[in-house]
Formats: C-alpha cells, structure tokens, sequence
C-alpha cells in the first residue's frame, strides 16, 4: 500500500493573513472561463488570450535559469527558427506569445507554491464548483441534454475536458485521505459530493476523450492504492474494452469525422514531415488540405457528409507534428520528459493528484485537443508547476532579460487588444451603418493587422457587400494566403462573377464545393454561375448530381432550393442561347477600363 501523503490544511483557507492570497487565485481562475465565453460574443476581442498573456508576461520575471528552462529554451529557438517563414501572420506570432505567457505563468505558479501553496488549490476547488454549479443548473434545464452542458465554455467538449482538468484531485484527496480526515468529517463529504457531481456532469456531456481520460486517471490511483495489481488490471481491461466500444457507438458519426479529420491532417504532415506548417497555422491551412483530399482521393459518400470547418486536429501529438514538424515534436517531448521527470529536491506533496489530472489530460488529448480551449492549458500548467513542487529562489529578485521578456509580451498584449477593439468597432459600424462609415477604419487598421487573415477576410466580406468588388478580390486573395475557409472562396467567387471572370470564379466555386462537400451553397452558387455563363448543361448535370445527394442538415433554403431544381429537371431543357453579337471597339474600351481599374485598385494595396 502507498504511504499515505501529507494534504494540504484546508483549514488554513480560514486564516486572515491568506484571504489575499486565497481571493487572488480564485478570481484568476473563476474569470478566465467567463472570460473565454465573452471571446465567442464579438468572435474579435480574445478576452482570455489578453488576460493570459498580462498573467504570464508578470510570471515571467520569476523565470530561473536550471536545466529544465534550458530545454524550455531549445524548444523556444526552435519555434523561432521553425516560424521565421511565418512570423509576419498573425497566428503563428499569436502562438508564440502564448508560449511564453505560459512560460511565465509555469514559474509564477512555481513561485506561489513556494510562498503558500494552499492558495492554487483554494483557486482550482473555486473554480470547479463555479463550473458543476452552472453545468449542473444547465443539465436540469435542459433535461440532461449532453450539447446543452457547457458552463461558461464553449461546448460541452471543452467543458468536459475541463471538468476533467480538476476532478483527479478530489478524487486523489478520496483515495489518499489526511491522516487526521477523521476530525475533518465535513471536509470528506465535501470533496464527495464535488467528486460525484462532476462525475456525473462529465458523464452526460458524452465526451468519450474526457471519459477514457478520467477512466485511466481513476485506474492509475486505484493501482497506486491497492496492491492487487495485476487482478485489478484483468478485470479493467475487458471493462475498458466494452466502454469504448458503446462510446463508439453513442457518437459513431462524430467517431468517423475525426477519422476523416486525422486522415487530412496526415497528408499536412507528409507534405511537411520536418518543419511543419508553423506554429497556430493548423486552423488557417486546414481547409485547403481538405480541399485537395477530396479531389484528389476517391471519398465515400459518408466522409464527404461528414466534413465541415475544422480548428483542430483532435489529436495533439498529431496537430504538434502537422504545425511543428518532426522536429519541433521531438523538442516537445524534451521539453514534457525535463518537466516530468521527477527531481528530489523539487517534489512536491501532492504528487499523486497532480500525476493524475496531468495523465487524464493527456489520454483525453489523444481523441480531442484540450489545451486548444485556454482555461484548460492555464490549469494544465499549473499542474506541472505544482508537480515539480516550489521553484529556487533567484539569487536576483528580478532578472533584466526575464524582464525584458515580460515587458515585451505586454507590449504585444496592449498592442493586440487595441488593434482588435479597433477592428471590433468597425465590424459593428459596417453592420448597422454600412460599409461606406466603416472603409475609413477598416483602411486605418491594414498597414498593422494585413497579416491576420481573419481580418482581410472580414474587410473583403464587408467590401463585398458595399459593393466595392475590385477592393473585395484583392483582399480575399490576400487573406487566401493565410487562411482557408469555404465562406472565403464564397465571397471570392461572387466577386469574379460580379467582375465578369467567369473561369476565376468557377475556380472559387469548386474549390469551396471540395473543401465541404456537404454543403448545398457552393453547389447553388455554380449552377447560377453556368446559367449565366449561358453553360446550361453543366447546370443540369450539377443538380441531378446533387439532389442524388442527401441533405445534411434540412432548412428551408434546402427545401427552396431542392424543390426549384426538381421542377427544372422536370422541365425541357432550354435551347442555348444564340452567340452574342462580336464586341464593338466601344464596348471592349470599357470591359479594358474597368478590367484596368480592378488591378489599380489590386496594387494599391500596400502587399
């Protein structure tokens, strides 16, 4: 049987010199998810992202030089190095200043457990019954419905994986009870009731990563608990075998989706098995491999159901090698070996349960990707900070190049949340007064926000819309370089066929169709392409191919659309059109004027 460890005192919460501390720690952890859910209200202002570098750029002032920050270094050059072809987007800067906001807050946290360690549970258990309070009112709402269960996070995935992130504890604190537990009768039946109620949250949510994640964290500390071993694990094996199998079946057609998901990510990594794609470039990059998947690979009818805009890998070690490469990945597991290697002088007493949130998190990563929802990375490394126990203290208070790093990252922060709020505010100007008040500050903000595709896709979409088509294709062509969504070469196409570019916006068109071919628009917007490019039989040939398709989601724009096809193929086919009459030296002139305009305006662009 495993020694029993020494808890932390719970009691010390009450004392008035650890209120601060106590107060401090929970308000970090309790906002950042309410902080994450205000992100996806203007889908603009990251709220979190902000919130996590300020924390990390102080954090990094705590950065010691010791052997674990050396590879915490290699893998920061390597990243640098790896990313120079990419630095200049938006991404790939956002993701490496959300490495070093980690950085420092793995140090802080390093730091505060040094001084009063108590502080980072009393934040964790806050936040955790934050959270099963609100998904436990949402579930009852709801009538337990599983995509209704989401607290303050996105959905109920990113909720499960962070209610996974924090229920090891109290489970381990149930397992490995305090040797006096017996005069703190109220404190066992707390953590019981907080261990059965997010149990039973994370269950209905129907996340089978974050289940299989929580079934290997209950095995490990039972196994570390009890020494029949080798009998627990026979008799766990064909019990793991027969959950996954009903959560298979409980979710098959999102199982078979992240099969398709895995399948393109590969065709990334073997397109760039070293270096990767760059660091926070798998979302951007994503739909034109899925695009190039599909046309060139004989897809079953259900995979091409099945696909849609993808963010992730749901796999981790599969988006690190797609954005990292061979060798960024192997300067990631340095890095992961150096933090969990366990070192005598740094270990700390709460080993077990920190062991076991970290592993649940990793088994839940192999099917999802956690650490793509904010809150739950911050909580993940604290749980390593917490694992090597306090940090050295520095011989200098604070260290000029740790500062300098901190000074940096908040520089990039205000930097950041001034541009976007800038951005936001136009976003809203052109929705309610039109394009023409809102050009002036979406032209302001190109020279400092032209690499983030997000943007030129939003101020091509807007020009689009205002009518401005020249200044919309220069755009959207620009923001096709970073990023790849089917709404991308929506907007890109309509702005060919307004300008009268049949071929380049049938390129568009196909290329949108290809990267979901699910669904029913880009098909739509090709058949009104042929109609008016006089092209009626490769009209007619398109929609009796696609009314052989199912529908996948049913709407009434489906039902619209599918009902005027069917009576077109009902109908004769039209004769074609006569040729139209040689073009006269007038008309020519201005098809070259205004052909000579768009490019004008193309150039104009500072690129």
């Amino acid at each position: 049987m495993v020694r029993r460890q020494r808890q932390p005192n719970l009691h010390a919460l009450l004392k008035p010199g650890r209120l601060a501390a106590w107060a401090a720690s929970s308000c970090v952890f309790v906002a950042l998810p309410y902080l994450y859910q205000r992100r996806f209200d203007t889908a603009i202002i990251h709220y979190d992202v902000y919130a996590v570098w300020a924390l990390g750029a102080a954090g990094l002032c705590y950065l010691a030089a010791t052997r674990m920050a050396r590879a915490w270094l290699l893998l920061a050059v390597y990243i640098l190095i790896a990313g120079i072809p990419y630095l200049p987007r938006d991404s790939t800067l956002s993701a490496i200043a959300t490495f070093m906001a980690c950085t420092g807050i793995f140090w802080l946290c390093r730091r505060v457990i040094a001084t009063d360690p108590v502080a980072l549970y009393a934040g964790l258990l806050s936040a955790f019954a934050v959270q099963v309070t609100l998904g436990g009112w949402q579930a009852w709402q709801s009538g337990g419905h599983d995509y209704d269960i989401r607290g303050w996070l996105y959905n109920s995935g990113y909720y499960a994986n962070y209610i996974l992130s924090i229920l090891p504890l109290p489970v381990a604190w149930l397992v490995f009870p305090p040797e006096d537990h017996g005069r703190r009768r109220y404190v066992w039946l707390l953590l019981a009731a907080a261990t059965a109620a997010g149990s039973a949250l994370l269950f209905m949510t129907l996340a089978r990563s974050a289940i299989a994640g929580y079934g290997a964290a209950l095995a490990f500390l039972f196994l570390k608990r009890y020494k029949t071993r080798w009998l627990f694990l026979m008799a766990l094996v064909p019990c793991i075998l027969a959950a996954g199998y009903v959560l298979w079946q409980a979710k098959a057609p999102s199982a078979r989706g992240r099969l398709l998901i895995w399948k393109v990510t590969s065709t990334m990594i073997a397109r760039h098995p070293l270096s990767g794609i760059g660091a926070g470039n798998f979302a951007g990059d994503y739909g034109r491999y899925q695009a190039g998947y599909f046309q060139t690979h004989d897809a079953s009818l259900d995979e091409q159901m099945l696909s849609g805009d993808v963010l992730e890998a749901f796999d981790c070690p599969l988006q690190i090698l797609a954005e990292y490469g061979c060798i960024g990945f192997l300067c990631w597991t340095l890095l992961i070996v150096s933090v969990l290697r366990p070192r005598p002088p740094f270990r700390p007493e709460n080993l077990i349960g920190h062991t076991a949130c970290l592993l649940a998190l990793g088994i839940s990563s192999l099917g999802s990707n956690p650490f793509h929802c904010l809150p739950v990375l911050v909580i993940a490394v604290c749980h390593a900070a917490a694992y090597l126990g306090k940090a050295p203290a520095p011989r200098v208070a604070v260290k000029p190049w740790a500062a300098a790093l901190g000074a940096l990252l908040l520089l990039f922060t205000a930097y950041t949340a001034l541009t976007d709020v800038t951005w936001s505010a136009a976003a809203d100007s052109a929705a309610t007064a039109g394009f023409s008040k809102a050009a002036p500050a979406y032209r302001a903000l190109y020279p400092l926000k032209r690499w983030d595709w997000r943007y030129l896709f939003n101020y091509g979409a807007e020009a689009a819309l205002g009518g401005q088509t020249g200044l919309s294709a220069a755009l959207l062509e620009r923001a096709k370089i970073f990023g790849s969504t089917a709404d991308l070469y929506l907007f890109l196409g309509d702005d060919y066929m307004a300008m009268g570019d049949y071929e380049l916006a049938r390129l568009n068109y196909t290329t949108a169709m290809y990267m979901i071919p699910s669904r029913l628009l880009p098909r739509y917007k090709l058949v009104q392409l042929y109609d008016k490019w006089g092209r009626g039989d490769e009209a007619r040939r398109l929609i009796d191919e696609s009314l052989q398709r199912p529908v996948k989601v049913p709407s009434v724009f489906t039902n619209q659309v599918f009902s005027e096809w069917r009576a077109r193929l009902r109908a004769p086919a039209p004769q074609p059109p006569p040729a139209p009459p040689p073009r006269t030296r007038a008309a020519a002139a201005r098809h070259s004027a205004a052909a000579q305009r768009a490019r004008q305006t193309s150039s104009n662009l500072r690129w």
